[in-house]
C-alpha cells in the first residue's frame, strides 16, 4: 500500500525532504529511497536530522524520534498544555489513494485525533471529498454527543487539503465547530499529530495483509 504525497504524482518536484517524510506518514529512509518522488532532482532519503521531525517527536514517548534513541544530543519536542476537555482541540486528516476495498469499495480514511483523551477515530471514505469528510465527521460527533461540551467540537485543527473546503463541510462545522482551523499548505508539522497517526496504522494494516500465507488480496485492507 502507497499513500502518495500531494495528488501522488511521481513527477512533482518537492524542495523539502521533511516535507515528504511527513506527507508520506512519516516513513523512515528507506520507505522514501523507494518512492519515486524527486526533491531538487534525487530521491528523498528523509531528515538528516531527526530532530526537524516534530510529528515523529509527539509520537514516541519521551519525545526524540525513534531511530535515534540512543542519541540524547537531540532536542526534546516542549511539552505542550494538553487540553483540559474532550472535545476542546480536536486534529484531523485523510489518508488516500488505497486499492479498492471489497465490497464496501473504500478507497480512503479520515481521522479524529482528540488532543484531551488523545483517543483516535477512524472512518473510512468512498473517495476524498467534501461531502464524505462532512459525512464522517456528522458521525463522530453524533457517536461523541453526550462527552461533548455544549454538544460541540471548539477547536478543529484539520489539513488544508480541498476534502476539508465545501458547503458540505461548512454546513456540519455552523452547526457542531466553534472554531476551525487549517494547516499551512506543504509546509510539514504543521499538523503532525493526525499526519503521524497513519504512520503507525499503515505498517498495522501491511502487516495484517502479509501475515496471512501468500498473501491477502489488498483490497481487504480495510
Amino acid at each position: 500500500l502507497s499513500v502518495p504525497v500531494g495528488g501522488g504524482d511521481a513527477g512533482y518536484e518537492y524542495t523539502s525532504e521533511v516535507t515528504v517524510h511527513a506527507g508520506l506518514c512519516h516513513a523512515g529512509r528507506t520507505r522514501l529511497s523507494l518512492s519515486r518522488i524527486t526533491v531538487r532532482g534525487k530521491r528523498p532519503v528523509g531528515p538528516r536530522d531527526p530532530a526537524v521531525c516534530r510529528g515523529c517527536r509527539l509520537g514516541t514517548r519521551g519525545g526524540r524520534a525513534p531511530s535515534y534513541k540512543g542519541r540524547h544530543d537531540l532536542p526534546r519536542e516542549p511539552r505542550r498544555p494538553r487540553a483540559e476537555f474532550f472535545g476542546q482541540l480536536v486534529f484531523s486528516d485523510t489518508c488516500t489513494s488505497f486499492p479498492r476495498s471489497f465490497p464496501h469499495s473504500f478507497t480512503s480514511m479520515v481521522n479524529f485525533v482528540d488532543d484531551h483523551e488523545h483517543s483516535h477515530s477512524i472512518y473510512f471514505l468512498l473517495g476524498v471529498n467534501n461531502s464524505e469528510v462532512a459525512s464522517a465527521f456528522c458521525e463522530y460527533a453524533h457517536e461523541n454527543e453526550d462527552r461533548l461540551k455544549h454538544g460541540k467540537v471548539w477547536t478543529w485543527r484539520v489539513d488544508n487539503g480541498t476534502e476539508f473546503h465545501g458547503e458540505a463541510v461548512d454546513a456540519v462545522v455552523r452547526e457542531v465547530v466553534k472554531r476551525r482551523e487549517y494547516s499551512v499548505a506543504n509546509e510539514a508539522n504543521t499538523n503532525p499529530v493526525a499526519e503521524r497517526s497513519w504512520g503507525v496504522l499503515e505498517r498495522g494494516v501491511r502487516a495484517i495483509l502479509a501475515y496471512v500465507p501468500d498473501g491477502a488480496p489488498e483490497c481487504l485492507w480495510p
